[in-house]
């Protein structure tokens, strides 16, 4: 890994609603495939609206490298860590918390990680939360974590989901971080956002040697859509010539599940 994320742009919080049953959802929305094929390298999406359950999916099963929004999977595994669901966190883990999810702060993830369980400690949460596509790292190596938007939007769910495997206050606490996180980390699904300096967002980005220096270019979070509804997307990305091109991609691919969850 060469750059990782500590280059540093939140949504009215909201009860989520159970979604209902039966709600259509697109697959491979053509606006999306066509809009790809105009940029350089390649992108997927996942996106749901917790009301009505319509679901939003373009190569959602795809893997990608995480780079940093694995920071919320860690954050999520060290919570997981006690059966209710609830672990306390100590005041340091605490703030290498808030440091690691609010300005990506790299040396918190690490000592997160390795708090959590390192790549075992993930794969065990993984399972809980239902994140079959996910892989961890090895050793150290976090932000190499292979994942589908299928699995983040998961992940995603864990966080809003009242009878999923983690108990309200760590849900609570989890989006509290992604809804402060700095400003300059407050791109990407943040703006499909009715109040996008509220919405909960973890960004990831991360340039390689094994991509020849492209860019990988991620986000996820919980926003609430311009018709008041909450929703969950995940956008991933990779192939980027630089992180201003990627960014532009996420975006655009976030506005585009936002019209089709609107449709």
């Amino acid at each position: 890994m060469v750059a990782m994320d500590d280059v540093p742009m939140s949504d009215v919080p909201v009860s989520d609603v159970p979604a209902s049953e039966g709600s259509p959802s697109v697959e491979d929305p053509a606006a999306m495939t066509a809009y790809l094929r105009t940029r350089p390298g390649s992108g997927a999406v996942a996106a749901l609206d917790l009301v009505t359950g319509r679901s939003v999916a373009h190569r959602s099963t795809s893997t990608f490298v995480t780079a940093s929004i694995v920071k919320v999977d860690v954050l999520v595994a060290l919570l997981l860590a006690e059966p209710a669901g609830s672990r306390g966190l100590t005041g340091h883990e605490a703030s290498l918390a808030r440091a690691m999810i609010e300005r990506s702060d790299n040396a918190a993830a690490s000592a997160l990680w390795r708090a959590a369980g390192g790549p075992s400690g993930l794969a065990r949460a993984n399972r809980r939360l239902g994140l079959t596509d996910t892989v961890p790292g090895h050793g150290g190596y976090w932000g190499n974590t292979r994942t589908t938007a299928r699995d983040q939007v998961r992940l995603l769910g864990a966080l809003t989901d009242p009878d999923g495997p983690l108990g309200s206050e760590a849900r609570a606490y989890a989006l509290g971080l992604m809804e402060h996180v700095v400003s300059g980390q407050r791109w990407g699904v943040p703006v499909v956002s009715a109040h996008p300096a509220q919405a909960a967002v973890k960004n990831g980005w991360l340039d390689t040697v094994t991509d020849r220096g492209r860019w990988t270019v991620n986000s996820i979070g919980r926003v609430v859509l311009v018709n008041g509804n909450p929703a969950l997307l995940a956008v991933l990305t990779r192939g980027s010539p630089n992180l201003a091109t990627g960014i532009r991609t996420v975006e655009h691919l976030a506005r585009l599940a936002a019209e089709a969850l609107l449709a």
